[in-house]
């Protein structure tokens, strides 16, 4: 995490010589500087202020100094992107005086909080918490900058979580399509390739961290093997469109095509068809392999598309209601 700023150190100082002003601004290589460093830097382990030109304001009456240096830092910070992209993050600068225990030198905080009198709203992210914490360690004087920030998630929700919806019922479209017009199989293997795409850029968006991942990760990853299936039961129902006539059809293919079309199966019965009255008999040999794979192309359609509703559910409502 990047953070700009300043902060503002006080302490009791000793200047050595005489002025006629009460309060007077020193040049920071003129006067002791408390040497305080942040320890969860990952950028590089500088003193705070010291390669700054800013003044310290010192008060000759009752030696007070006040130095209020800007600073750029980089703290790392260990992020939880379960509920992405309504996760909640917690970050902290840790600071402490580098050289000197804690009963040398003693940080303490006049306030609780941190100030944003010069703060500027960040588009992705909303500081729902501040606070400041003082601590010993190790025979140290430690003091934590706290922040607690939520995620903006309109950006991603457009961006990444409608797309995947969308794209998982175009998938199930894929039996709609006739078999006769020849697109069945590159629309199927599109809408896969366009999962890889949206996995690759929901991890671009994510923290490269083997130790948990979002659950919408999962929930793309899972999409994109539904699309497969689907491509593969494409294939394997052209296959069964386009099976020669001349191949024996077996009875329990038979059965169930009466099964899912609601016709009887008895021999004996008189079947309505068309205006027409057949017998049971005379109706199988009407039975072609074209129409096994229309049925079977409605069966999976009906269950690829009630299975992604069932799955988005129970994934994605976790998520919305973290």
């Amino acid at each position: 995490m990047d953070v700009s700023g300043f902060v503002t150190l006080e302490w009791v100082g000793e200047v050595y010589t005489t002025t006629v002003d009460a309060v007077d601004l020193i040049k920071p290589n003129l006067l002791w500087k408390p040497p305080v460093v942040l320890l969860n830097s990952v950028k590089t382990y500088k003193l705070i202020g010291h390669d700054t030109s800013v003044k310290i304001r010192y008060n000759f009456l009752t030696k007070q100094c006040q130095w209020m240096p800007w600073v750029v830092a980089r703290a790392a910070c260990s992020p939880d992107v379960k509920y992405y992209p309504f996760d909640k993050q917690s970050c902290a600068f840790r600071l402490s005086v580098w050289g000197y225990t804690n009963t040398e030198i003693s940080l303490i905080s006049n306030t609780n909080a941190w100030c944003f009198l010069y703060f500027e709203e960040n588009g992705e992210w909303e500081i729902s918490e501040t606070s400041v914490e003082t601590s010993v360690i190790d025979e140290f004087s430690v003091i934590d900058f706290k922040m607690k920030l939520t995620r903006r998630p309109l950006y991603h929700v457009i961006n990444l979580i409608a797309p995947v919806l969308l794209l998982g019922a175009l998938s199930a479209c894929t039996f709609l399509l006739p078999a006769e017009s020849g697109e069945r199989i590159g629309f199927s293997v599109t809408c896969f390739l366009s999962y890889v795409v949206l996995l690759i850029m929901i991890m671009g968006f994510l923290p490269s961290s083997g130790l948990s991942l979002s659950y919408l990760s999962y929930y793309t990853f899972a999409m994109m093997i539904f699309s497969a299936a689907m491509s593969l039961m494409a294939i394997v129902t052209l296959r069964i469109y386009h099976k020669s006539e001349e191949h024996p059809m077996p009875g329990i293919t038979i059965r169930f095509y009466r099964c899912f079309t609601c016709k009887k199966d008895n021999s004996d019965e008189i079947v309505e068809l068309d205006g027409t009255e057949i017998t049971a008999e005379t109706e199988e040999k009407q039975i072609t392999w074209k129409n096994i794979a229309v049925v079977i192309d409605k069966i999976l359609f009906v269950a690829f598309l009630g299975g992604q509703i069932i799955f988005s559910v129970a994934y994605l409502v976790p998520i919305f209601i973290n």
